[in-house]
C-alpha cells in the first residue's frame, strides 16, 4: 500500500513538472486555402479539414507548418459534431478574400503577425514541411447547403507528452452586411459541448476572446455555430487557441532523481 502511494506521488510529480505561462498551441490564418474553394493545392483537390499553421510548440522554431501542424485541425468532415461538407464546390464555409487583420499579434514568432507577408515568407520557407501557398483569406459561412446552424470544429491535440489548462480562444470576425451571432462551445471529448458565449459580428471588424475553462486535458474541441444566408456572410480569421502547457514527462535525469528520492523515503519508512 505504501509503495502504491509512492508510485501515485511520483506520477503526480511528473505530471506537474515544467508548467509554463499560456502559449499559442494552435493557430489558423487559413492562408493555406485558395480564395473561393476549400483547396490547398491550387484547385487540384478539395478538402474539408485544415491543419493549424501556427504553434509555439513547433520544434523547428518558426511560425510554420513543420511540427506545428500536428497540434490542431479544423473539421468540416462530420467528425466531433462538425458539418460534413460534401466537397462539391458549393461549400457552406469557404475562404474569401481579403483576410481580416485583428488578433494578428498571436503569431508563434515574436514580431511576425499572423496573416502578414513576413509570416507568409516563414510559412512558405520552413524546412521539411513548408506551406505550399499563402493566400490572404478569411473563412465565411453561407446558407447554401448548410444546416442551421453550421457547425465548424477546431480540435487541439497536445499528444501524449503534454497537458493543457486555462484554455483560451481568440479570433477576428465581421459580416459583409447587417449583424450575425456566432455561438462558441467547448468540449473535452468532441461529443458533449458546453456553451461558452456568443460573438456578435457586425460590419466592422472586431476581436473576440473567450476563456474556455481550467480543465486539464491533452485534447479539446472548440465549436463555432454559424447562421449564414448568402447575404450576411459571417466570417472569421486568425483563430488562436492558447493554454498553460505542462510537460507530462520531465527530463530523464529529473525523473530518475525524483523516483530515487521517493523510493528512498519508502525504504526509510519500512525500516522504521
Amino acid at each position: 500500500m505504501k509503495m502504491r502511494a509512492l508510485a501515485t506521488a511520483f506520477v503526480l510529480l511528473v505530471a506537474g513538472s515544467a508548467q509554463a505561462a499560456p502559449i499559442l498551441v494552435a493557430g489558423w490564418d487559413f492562408s493555406q486555402f485558395s480564395p473561393g474553394f476549400l483547396t490547398t493545392d491550387g484547385g487540384l483537390s478539395l478538402q474539408n479539414t485544415l491543419a493549424s499553421n501556427y504553434s509555439d510548440l513547433d520544434a523547428v522554431g518558426t511560425a510554420g507548418l513543420g511540427n506545428g501542424s500536428g497540434f490542431g485541425t479544423m473539421h468540416l468532415d462530420g467528425q466531433f459534431t462538425s458539418f460534413n461538407t460534401p466537397l462539391n464546390g458549393n461549400d457552406p464555409f469557404r475562404p474569401l478574400a481579403p483576410g481580416l487583420t485583428l488578433n494578428a499579434n498571436m503569431a508563434a514568432v515574436a514580431g511576425v503577425a499572423m496573416g502578414s507577408n513576413p509570416a507568409g515568407t516563414l510559412l512558405l520557407g520552413e524546412a521539411g514541411a513548408a506551406q505550399s501557398q499563402f493566400q490572404d483569406v478569411r473563412m465565411a459561412a453561407r446558407g447554401t447547403g448548410a444546416p442551421n446552424p453550421l457547425y465548424v470544429v477546431f480540435e487541439v491535440d497536445l499528444g501524449v507528452s503534454f497537458l493543457g489548462a486555462s484554455w483560451r480562444l481568440d479570433f477576428a470576425g465581421k459580416t459583409n452586411s447587417s449583424t450575425s451571432n456566432v455561438g462558441v462551445a467547448f468540449s473535452t471529448d468532441g461529443v458533449s459541448y458546453a456553451a461558452i458565449g456568443t460573438a456578435g459580428l457586425g460590419t466592422a471588424e472586431q476581436a473576440f476572446g473567450f476563456d474556455l475553462g481550467a480543465t486539464l486535458d491533452d485534447q479539446v474541441f472548440i465549436r463555432f455555430a454559424f447562421v449564414g444566408d448568402n447575404t450576411i456572410l459571417p466570417s472569421i480569421d486568425n483563430v488562436t487557441i492558447k493554454a498553460e502547457v505542462t510537460s507530462v514527462v520531465p527530463e530523464p535525469g529529473t525523473a530518475l532523481l525524483s523516483l530515487a528520492g521517493l523510493l528512498g523515503l519508502g525504504v526509510f519508512g519500512r525500516r522504521r
